[in-house]
Parts: structure tokens; sequence; C-alpha cells
């Protein structure tokens, strides 16, 4: 509406790529990918949610995703046609020894909700979703050959149209996030709140050579849940 912000929740977000060289000089990834809500700004579980706009209490859908294919080149990611988003590469800057790489992605798609089945879940006849990457590295770590992973840190923007699980219907607006984190060099590096979190609700993300079966967010929450 009219009014600031509401703070909502907080994601717990782990994504791990897997990537391999191509004889073309690209690379070939597999990304699976989970999050895990929290409390807003803590590491405290939440199993149910009360929407502070409707005022129900809603049961919490985690997220996960994958296996999911990519590609990435000298020209930035290689996306298929059918991918869900598919970033764009924007202007890269150079400030002192930080190099700031940024990417936006935009995409609508149809709901593919019934609305007479799911009224509390359906949003509308379209489903959009806007956002910005920010990636950060040290250019002298970038130049040395000697250095085969570089440190780097990302901050991420989204504005997208409610999802089901928050029981909003057709009320106007759309969820903004922002996710501010880092590329780990081992799964030791993870944050203790975080990790605890993760392993409680998305074990999966910790033993990949066993997640066989995809997971793809609406068809899973579909198939899942029940219209409330």
């Amino acid at each position: 509406g009219d009014g600031n912000l509401q703070p909502m929740l907080t994601l717990q977000n782990l994504n791990a790529t897997q990537w391999r060289p191509l004889p073309d000089g690209t690379f070939a990834g597999v990304m699976h990918e989970v999050g895990v809500y929290t409390e807003f700004d803590t590491d405290q579980l939440v199993d149910t949610w009360k929407n502070p706009v409707t005022g129900e209490t809603r049961e919490v859908w985690q997220f996960s995703g994958g296996p999911q294919p990519l590609q990435m080149g000298p020209d930035g990611l290689v996306t298929h046609s059918n991918a869900a988003l598919q970033p764009k590469e924007m202007r890269i800057d150079v400030l002192g020894d930080l190099l700031l790489s940024p990417t936006y992605s935009r995409r609508a798609f149809p709901n593919p909700l019934p609305p007479a089945q799911w009224p509390k879940e359906y949003g509308g006849e379209t489903f959009f979703w806007d956002s910005h990457y920010l990636f950060s590295a040290s250019v002298a770590q970038l130049l040395d050959p000697k250095v085969t992973n570089a440190t780097a840190t990302v901050d991420f923007q989204n504005m997208v149209s409610f999802h089901p699980w928050l029981g909003m219907g057709k009320t106007p607006g759309r969820t903004f996030g922002r996710g501010l984190g880092a590329k780990l060099r081992s799964l030791s590096d993870l944050p203790d709140g975080a990790r605890s979190a993760l392993e409680k609700r998305t074990p999966e993300i910790f033993d990949l050579p066993n997640w066989k079966e995809p997971k793809r967010d609406f068809v899973d929450f579909m198939r899942l849940r029940k219209p409330t």
C-alpha cells in the first residue's frame, strides 16, 4: 500500500554449484539451492508465521530447488530459453582494487495455480520476478594466475509477486528481499546459526550425491500442500 515495508521473515539461503570445464572454454555447472525461514533478523526457526497483513497464521514453506544445469563462459552466464531466470550482465566497474560486477533478471510467467481451487494462494494471472545481483572481488586476486578461487561477496535484491504460501491472495503489492553473502571455501565457513537451521530443515543440501529427485518450487508446493 502507501506505507513503509513491513518486516516479514529472514531466509537462510545456501547455493551449492559444482563446475567442470568444457572443451570450448566454457564451464558447465549443476546448481542446488535451499532456503530455510527464520524469525526476522534472527536464526530462530519458525514452523508457522502470522501474516501481518491478513492476520492469518500460515504454515511455513521451505525453499528447495535443483538440480539446475548452468553454463558459464567469457560472455557471462549462458541460459536456455525455458530457464526460470535469465540474468543479464551489466557494466563492470573497478574502484581501486575492488571489482564490481552487477547483473539483473526480469521474468513474468503465467500463474500455475487454478484460482478457483487456490483462492488464498492465487495472486493473479501473472507472476512477476525482478532481481539484481552485485558481485565483488579483489582485482589483484582476479589477475593473479596462481589464484584459482578468488574471494567474492554478493549483494542481492529482488521484488517478487507474493509466493502462494504467504496466503496474500490478490492483495496489491509484492515482497521485497535483500540478501548479503559470500562464496564459501567450505561448508565449515557457514555461520553456526544458519548451518543449524539448514541441517534441520533442508539436510539434502549437505548430501548432494544422494539428491536425485528434482525439486521445483511451485510444482512441489501444489503437489504437497492443500488449498486453504
